[in-house]
């Protein structure tokens, strides 16, 4: 039996804990049934040790975490099937196969023969005095609510993934454990959706954080790329679509095909950009405090992408910044939609470059077959119609654009063949 590599812990400058998991793994000794089971939670451990130390970026602890994830992965293949049963008691119960939209305002989860079972706030409730987290999802929101001088809300997303991803670890861990219904249930599949922003290494680590939190085998699908999925572009014909999934921290772009994704993009510009701009329109004009979910509101209601054929006007409360007194004002649609051209003149042009990336032949099929908007930010009044008056295209909305990710990865659950197409596999066994 070949042996594990035994990496000396001396050769990169870690500390203690580090050194730790290194010599767990170093001290293995038996047969190779006992060693994959012991050894093979330790890279995970290892890359958890590496994410919250910032020691990710250390190259030779990097090397160091790849060199023993091959080689248990290397002794893993050359067992037989029976030697990589999970050792008796180990595993409480199979739950059901998941499809995860981690999104930056909302989190919801399919779990299979069951329907969507979360949809929450992609909130975490943090006490300010120590730290803790107190609450996630609805719970976080309604302490925030409750008792605002104790608890601050953070959305660990807002940022993206390479936000607060400890954080998101937690709350990952929380809406996965509340989909199984058991803190020890183990799905033998989980698809998440990611930016195609991320690097290898980041999709690593939201790989090995969501088998933390309990899965088997991890696929990571394109956000823009599965929302399309869901929005019903599963048999798109070979010439291609455009999917453009304006989420809360990207506004992600693909060019699908029946055979995947054929390119894809992110852009920062999507709801979150678009609500600090009504947030900081207000401080400049009026002097007045609000915060985001007031910003959301005004949006809603009387943000566009183009001028309304009837105007809106809206009433504000909030807090006058320069003799900090409760104020109203009464705003129109016409300021809050230049508040919001930066943000949806960066999106139009990002389907403009993308558009120019594209083939002639794949241009020609966008061009008959049309661009799909999902996600939140696709409600925009006449988003739709602006990116049409812009690129010639015509430009449709998904049926319930919200969900549309979470559908999509559903849908893939029972493709096996699409799921290859579309997807990158992280097995753990």
């Amino acid at each position: 039996m070949n042996e594990i590599p035994r990496p000396n812990p001396t050769d990169v400058h870690i500390d203690e804990g580090t050194a730790e998991v290194l010599s767990q793994i170093e001290a293995l000794e038996g047969d190779a049934e006992k060693q994959i089971r012991l050894a093979i939670p330790e890279p995970d451990e290892f890359a958890e040790f590496l994410l919250q130390t910032g020691l990710v970026n250390d190259p030779e602890a990097m090397r160091i975490l790849e060199m023993a994830k091959e080689a248990i992965q290397g002794t893993v293949e050359s067992l037989p099937q029976s030697s990589l049963s999970p050792a008796p008691g180990t595993i409480d119960q199979l739950s059901a196969d998941l499809a995860i939209d981690f999104g930056a305002a909302n989190t919801r989860i399919y779990a299979s023969g069951k329907g969507i079972v979360v949809d929450e706030p992609s909130v975490v409730a943090i006490d300010k005095n120590t730290g803790d987290v107190t609450a996630v999802g609805h719970e976080a929101v309604e302490q925030v609510t409750r008792t605002p001088e104790f608890v601050k809300g953070v959305r660990p997303l807002k940022k993206g993934f390479a936000g607060d991803f400890k954080l998101a670890q937690t709350m990952f861990q929380y809406f996965i454990d509340k989909a199984h219904g058991s803190d020890k249930a183990v799905s033998a599949r989980c698809i998440v959706g990611v930016p195609s922003e991320l690097t290898g290494l980041e999709n690593r680590i939201v790989a090995d954080s969501t088998h933390a939190a309990g899965a088997r085998t991890v696929y990571l699908v394109d956000d823009s790329a599965i929302a399309g999925i869901g929005a019903g572009l599963a048999g798109t014909a070979p010439s291609g679509r455009m999917v453009v999934d304006v989420g809360g921290a990207t506004t992600n772009i693909a060019v699908v095909s029946s055979t995947g994704t054929v390119s894809s993009r992110s852009v920062r510009a999507a709801g979150d950009e678009m609500d600090e701009a009504v947030v900081q329109h207000m401080r400049r004009k009026y002097n007045l405090l609000i915060g985001e979910r007031t910003a959301e509101s005004i949006k809603k209601e009387i943000g566009s992408a183009l001028p309304l054929v009837r105007p809106r006007i809206m009433e504000i409360k909030g807090r006058n910044l320069i003799v900090g007194t409760p104020v109203t004002v009464t705003i129109d649609d016409s300021e809050i939609r230049d508040a919001l051209e930066e943000s949806v003149s960066a999106i139009v042009n990002a389907i403009r470059e993308a558009l120019e990336g594209t083939t002639p032949s794949l241009r020609a099929g966008i061009a008959a077959g049309g661009i799909v908007l999902t996600g939140g930010g696709a409600l925009l009044t006449n988003l739709d119609k602006r990116i049409r008056a812009e690129t010639g295209i015509p430009v449709s909305i998904a049926d319930d654009p919200m969900t549309s990710g979470v559908r999509g990865g559903a849908l893939l659950l029972t493709e096996p063949a699409m799921l290859d197409r579309f997807a990158t596999a992280y097995s753990y066994h």
